[in-house]
């Protein structure tokens, strides 16, 4: 369950060119729902990374045709250049973003494609007020659109679209997006109005 869905996932890849064949890795898969869709739908090869045994056991039941493999976002058992899409669906803001960039950029061949959906800061000025919330949500680990092309650019991959989605989050309750049980509910509703919390897609490209 995120913001925008699979409709999201499908509308950012639209303009995205990718060979028939195409080998796809989930960042933080869950149950699986995006591989699911994208391998029905396309034929692709799928791979979901999860750090949850108990959401990978799920997955495996509802896609058997899929891989699955229990492990961090940052230190993913996979070899260099394996893969044409690496998918970050509302999870990079729970992860550590420079080693998880630095495995995407490691794992994804060139010219290979890296998308991204998350929650931003469209006020910078906001960023404090995020930072100051209890850590362990997606909101507290939000960032905004300048210092998120800073660090995918460090990483060989270029940012070719940025569309911003705050309309998905307007009917989205803000605590189904906190993983955190001390956050507290005011706290974290001022921080997001100072911050103008809203949703992006980020499509990326490693350069040869």
């Amino acid at each position: 369950m995120r913001p925008g869905g699979l409709e999201l996932t499908l509308r950012s890849l639209q303009t995205c060119p990718l060979p028939v064949e195409t080998r796809v890795l989930d960042l933080g898969c869950g149950l699986g729902a995006s591989l699911n869709m994208l391998c029905s739908v396309h034929g692709w090869c799928g791979l979901g990374v999860d750090i949850s045994f108990v959401s990978l056991n799920k997955a495996r039941k509802c896609n058997p045709g899929q891989s699955w493999i229990q492990s961090t976002a940052e230190q993913p058992p996979l070899r260099d250049g394996c893969m044409d899409l690496i998918l970050c669906e509302c999870t990079l803001s729970l992860f550590e973003v420079e080693p998880v960039l630095a495995a995407c950029e490691r794992m994804l061949k060139t010219g290979g494609w890296l998308l991204i959906s998350d929650l931003y800061a469209r006020n910078e000025k906001g960023l404090d007020a995020l930072r100051q919330l209890p850590p362990g949500s997606c909101v507290s680990g939000a960032f905004s659109r300048t210092e998120l092309s800073q660090a995918i650019e460090k990483h060989d991959l270029v940012v070719m679209q940025w569309e911003d989605y705050s309309e998905v989050i307007k009917d989205f309750p803000l605590c189904t997006l906190s993983t955190s049980a001390c956050l507290d509910p005011f706290d974290l509703v001022i921080a997001s109005a100072r911050a103008k919390l809203g949703y992006f897609s980020c499509l990326a490209r490693k350069q040869a």
